[in-house]
């Protein structure tokens, strides 16, 4: 099992079902040492949403956040400028 536990975040699912999975997979996942947070434009919102519930939740006091922008090619070769972001939170299992 692998110690970071990556998540993508999108605008499919609300933040609340997405800190449900990680939950989930951070508990079937006992060797979890870090969560890594990934979202690209209006997805941002809902992962500072998921960072909070899981600070919260968790009890988790630190993050590390690093922003980004990129250029992204459409399918007509025009260039936009989009926001992405990472969060990264260590994450240590309650005894």
């Amino acid at each position: 099992m692998d110690k970071i536990i990556k998540t993508y975040i999108g605008l499919r699912y609300k933040a609340k079902d997405t800190v449900e999975g990680i939950v989930k997979t951070l508990n079937n996942n006992p060797k979890a040492e870090t969560i890594e947070l990934y979202a690209r434009g209006n997805a941002i919102s809902i992962a500072i949403d998921v960072l909070e519930i899981l600070k919260r939740e968790l009890s988790i006091e630190k993050s590390n956040i690093q922003t980004n922008t990129k250029e992204i090619m459409n399918e007509r070769g025009h260039t936009s400028n989009t926001s992405e972001i990472t969060i990264t939170l260590p994450f240590q299992k309650i005894k």
